[in-house]
């Protein structure tokens, strides 16, 4: 007896002497994960690493990993402890999509507001000259609507349905979404989601990317650093066709100024005159823009097509059949409800220590 206690006595020795690296999930860097002291009796968890845990990310706890912050204060908007990926900006009152989306949107940002300066410095001078004064204003309004609505889409809730502990902060959740109250039969169509821990609705899907359950979910779009779901579906149908028609307005303006006679010397202005001059022009506004149009008619004109079915693009591609008949509406405009979360609302530091801790938010 005295040997084996001996034995565990010199394992527990070596391991208090060795410190585990791993790699965190979320921040990416390698760190001391636990150091366990036996001086004391019980586990002490290694300062230098918490420090580093609330550099790279602060709301690690709120992913599951239950470490309290010292300071709770910082945490007074939902916002702040806000447990998927989503990133906010104006201090809780507009949302986005995750971090990893930024490439693909600054990417679509470019093509669209470059696409327009080069149209309006070389073509739109030449028309609005002649008698194409209609091109410019016409595409300068275009411009705008698609910056609207991509800004509608980009930054707008999508129809997230919050978490079960999110919910919790207001004091319940709601039956439709409670697993207390929900009895799952065929009949229903309803799937648990083990994320979120609620009940979710038909025609809803838990988005990867940003890590929550989005209603009537049609699809995760990197360019517009966002889902597209319930709530901002109409918004991204809209920006379909203010740049597809953008897209077609600058290309027609562009052939105008091809074929057009100058003013100056009364000669056509074809691509033999200039040649060089038009070789540019045609590689850095006809090009881009007749790709661009084309590309989004293709995927308004999909839409359209998913829109008179009444489907989703999750629906259509995965060939999914809904359960209940009358749920088949029209999704271009079910959006008018309102958010289910307010990210702007305080949060005490009571409530932010049990939503850290995963301690019940409902007995208050």
């Amino acid at each position: 007896m005295i040997v084996t206690e001996e034995v565990t006595a010199t394992k527990m020795a070596r391991k208090s002497r060795s410190t585990l690296q791993v790699e965190d999930r979320h921040s990416g860097v390698k760190i001391e994960h636990l150091k366990i002291a036996f001086k004391s009796g019980k586990p002490e968890i290694n300062t230098e690493m918490e420090a580093r845990r609330k550099k790279h990310h602060p709301r690690l706890s709120a992913h599951g990993d239950n470490v309290i912050p010292s300071d709770l204060s910082i945490y007074d908007r939902l916002y702040k402890l806000w447990p998927g990926r989503n990133i906010f900006y104006c201090r809780g009152v507009l949302i986005s999509g995750p971090k990893s989306d930024r490439v693909a949107n600054a990417f679509a940002w470019l093509a669209i507001i470059g696409t327009q300066a080069l149209f309006i410095a070389f073509a739109a001078p030449f028309l609005w000259n002649s008698d194409g004064q209609a091109i410019p204003i016409v595409s300068s309004a275009l411009f705008l609507s698609t910056v609207v609505f991509m800004l509608l889409t980009q930054f707008s809730d999508p129809g997230i349905i919050p978490r079960r502990k999110v919910f919790a902060l207001n004091g319940s959740v709601p039956e439709k979404f409670s697993s207390e109250v929900v009895i799952r039969t065929p009949d229903h169509g309803l799937k648990y989601c083990n994320t979120c821990q609620i009940y979710r609705p038909e025609r809803t899907s838990h988005c990867r990317d940003c890590d929550n359950c989005v209603e009537v979910f049609d699809h995760h779009c990197p360019y517009v650093n966002n889902c597209v779901g319930k709530r901002n579906y109409r918004y991204f149908v809209g920006f379909l066709i203010s740049l597809s028609s953008l897209g077609l307005c600058d290309f027609v303006g562009f052939i105008l100024l091809l074929t057009s006679e100058n003013d100056q010397d009364h000669s056509e202005r074809t691509i033999i005159d200039n040649s060089i001059f038009m070789i540019v022009l045609i590689i850095l506004i006809s090009v881009p823009a007749l790709i661009m149009t084309l590309l989004v008619l293709y995927l308004f004109v999909c839409h359209v097509f998913l829109i008179l079915r009444g489907e989703t693009t999750k629906e259509h591609i995965r060939k999914k059949k809904l359960d209940n008949p009358h749920e088949k509406q029209r999704v271009l405009w079910c959006g008018c409800q309102p958010s289910m979360f307010n990210s702007v609302m305080f949060v005490s530091e009571d409530k932010a220590r049990k939503f850290f801790s995963d301690e019940s938010l409902l007995e208050d």
